[in-house]
């Protein structure tokens, strides 16, 4: 009965086998900068650099400002307090806008 060997054993007795019998071409003509080469690096960094950097900066501002509300219980319920007012203002201004009829139901209507 043949021995069998897991699958990786035998992928890398393959992949020796390959390096042995064949040697690896000289690819050092092909690697040589050109300029979209470089433009494509470029573009990618800096949007990866603005994408990062400012997820960063989000995480580290908001933790900041939140340490800082939390420090002070009086601003804590101020800035509740006025949050809680925003909020009654939108939504008193959407109630008028569904209660008003829109420029579309004025054109139609008799």
């Amino acid at each position: 009965m043949p021995v069998r060997y897991p699958s990786y054993v035998c992928a890398h007795k393959t992949l020796r086998l390959i390096l042995l019998l064949e040697p690896i071409p000289d690819i050092t003509n092909k690697l040589a900068p050109s300029k979209w080469s470089d433009t494509a690096t470029y573009f990618f960094f800096s949007v990866g650099g603005i994408f990062l950097g400012g997820e960063v900066g989000f995480v580290t501002g908001s933790a900041a400002a939140s340490r800082t509300i939390t420090k002070d219980p009086k601003a804590k319920e101020r800035i509740e307090r006025a949050f809680k007012r925003y909020r009654i203002d939108a939504m008193k201004q959407e109630i008028q806008q569904l209660e008003n009829k829109s420029k579309f139901e004025q054109l139609f209507s008799s």
